[in-house]
């Protein structure tokens, strides 16, 4: 479509599982596509920390977005 761009995310956070076993990060992972499916603006990478293990730096449009995504404690 002519003169459409893709949104920007502005506001980043990075999500990692409370224990780094491979069935958790599996489960984050799968609930990260589900956001994704739902909402088109959100923008997700792998990364990975030495201190937390494998996780998900995902980008939002804002703080809005941040807080009212699911957690898995809810």
């Amino acid at each position: 479509m002519p003169g459409f761009e893709l949104p920007r995310p502005m506001l980043f956070a990075s999500l990692f599982t409370e224990d780094a076993d491979a069935g958790q990060v599996d489960a984050l992972k799968d609930a990260i596509q589900r956001l994704c499916l739902n909402d088109s603006s959100v923008r997700v990478q792998q990364c990975s920390s030495t201190a937390l293990g494998a996780g998900f730096r995902c980008g939002f449009l804002g703080a809005c977005l941040l807080y009212t995504s699911p957690s898995p404690r809810d």
